[in-house]
């Protein structure tokens, strides 16, 4: 593939191509064309070869690493980012313990967290930080958590 196609390629249109076709990641490296890939839990949930190649680690979401559990060696990767830590307490509360994050998640972790383990609320320091959207998620499954919603407006 020439090089000015794959360069004028967007994110998504790259990460499709080599979950297509991993040989391709040569021409990545040849070209430079890692830092262009935005979606990487995209690309590694298929291709988990590729995490070599991520630099992007500490922007994931706690969805982007609960969508690359199905590969187990991202679980101690994730240990070491407050979403990550997020994205494992909603499948192993029981490592709670373990966690050392507690202070850094953000108010999207927070709410996507307690949405299936609302145990962990009093541990959240981040209500006045959550977002309309944020609330609105949380509320959809754990209607209990309305009264700390009042308190903040």
């Amino acid at each position: 593939m020439e090089r000015e196609v794959l360069e004028n390629m967007s994110s998504a249109e790259l990460v499709k191509l080599l979950k297509e076709d991993p040989s391709l990641s040569s021409k990545f490296d040849e070209y430079s064309l890692w830092s262009k890939i935005i979606t990487w839990s995209y690309l590694l949930a298929e291709q988990p070869q590729f995490a070599d190649k991520c630099d992007k680690w500490e922007e994931f979401s706690a969805w982007d690493w609960y969508e690359l559990f199905d590969q187990p060696q991202f679980e101690e990767k994730a240990k070491q980012y407050p979403s990550g830590w997020a994205a494992i307490l909603t499948q192993k509360p029981e490592l709670a313990r373990d966690c050392d994050k507690w202070e850094e998640f953000s108010a999207e972790d927070w709410s996507w967290l307690l949405e299936s383990r609302p145990q962990f609320a009093d541990k959240c320091d981040k209500w006045e930080k959550f977002s309309a959207e944020d609330w609105s998620s949380l509320l959809k499954f754990q209607p209990q958590f309305a009264d700390m919603r009042n308190k903040q407006i």
